[in-house]
């Protein structure tokens, strides 16, 4: 009796610490020095800001990768891959040059080569779809959270025009929250002008100071990032808004319970919804109208109007 006793005090225990054990483990990459490409100026900084809010701020255990080869940057993501344990939160941010083929997105290590075929390119850099995202989602997180700052101008010779601007657009999988930097077929801005001193891109320092309190809604921060994004690049004459793909809930943070959790009002929730790029049912147009019907005088009035009165809307 005493013996079956202890045995059931162990299961407790061992269910206990299980259910502690699941972490918060980040696999951060940034990529600025290539062999043959152009060398991206913010990307180092960015690996380094993400790094320092996830571990100090957001408790994450972090891996950091700095200009990794293709081979270094697969075998790090192997070991991090078995480090995952069920219901884990689990961050992947990489910053660096990435292209499309328009079906697939594909990150490019330091070792990538400028001139190649779009057909060898595939196998000389990573399937973000494939190789990483599938793989992280196999080992069944609690969270997966992808940030992607690779869509910056196409770097490769590939002696075709198949390969394009930016990346493409991307499955809402659930459970899952991927930011792409820039918008599908945008560029992502590295400054704002040569007189920019910031050590992160455009995206990034916009983003991090928002992660720092993980008892604000992680939708939120990401929404508010996006409209902050648009806003600046606007400021030089260019376009770039990021791409946001969500299957996360609206209440979610990084702390457990969200702080400003009462202060997600329904046309906030609404807006959220209907900006995110994995929201297909209507055509983008037709949404931005319907907020405006039914929130005429909201706070995203003045944004919904902006969309409409500009490509591809104003063209209908």
């Amino acid at each position: 009796m005493m013996f079956r006793t202890l045995c059931m005090i162990l299961i407790v225990a061992g269910l206990a610490f299980s259910a502690e054990a699941r972490t918060k483990r980040a696999l951060i990459v940034g990529v600025g020095e290539y062999a043959e490409l152009p060398d991206l100026r913010k990307t180092t900084g960015d690996a380094n800001g993400y790094s320092d809010v996830f571990a100090d701020d957001l408790g994450f255990e972090v891996t950091r990768l700095i200009d990794p080869t293709r081979i270094e940057f697969l075998e790090a993501l192997d070991g991090f891959l078995q480090s995952i344990e069920p219901g884990d939160e689990i961050a992947f941010i990489f910053s660096g040059h990435g292209w499309s083929d328009g079906a697939d997105n594909y990150l490019a290590l330091t070792d990538a080569p400028l001139e190649s075929s779009e057909f060898a390119l595939r196998r000389q850099t990573v399937s973000l779809s494939e190789d990483v995202l599938a793989e992280l989602k196999a080992r069944r997180p609690g969270l997966l959270f992808a940030i992607v700052d690779a869509c910056r101008d196409n770097p490769f010779d590939t002696g075709t025009r198949s390969v394009t601007r930016g990346l493409s657009r991307l499955e809402v999988v659930p459970g899952t929250l991927v930011v792409y930097a820039a918008g599908t077929r945008q560029k992502a801005l590295d400054r704002l002008g040569p007189e920019d001193e910031s050590p992160y891109s455009v995206f990034t320092r916009s983003l991090l100071p928002r992660l720092r309190d993980p008892a604000n809604p992680l939708l939120r921060s990401v929404d508010e990032t996006r409209s902050e994004v648009a806003t600046l690049a606007a400021s030089i004459s260019h376009e770039q808004r990021p791409a946001i793909y969500s299957d996360v809930s609206l209440d979610f943070c990084f702390a457990g319970e969200c702080r400003l959790k009462q202060m997600v009002d329904q046309e906030t929730q609404d807006w959220i919804e209907i900006s995110s790029v994995g929201y297909t049912a209507i055509d983008p147009c037709t949404k931005y109208a319907r907020h405006l019907e039914k929130y005429p005088e909201g706070k995203f009035a003045a944004v919904a109007r902006a969309n409409l009165a500009n490509p591809p809307c104003a063209s209908k």
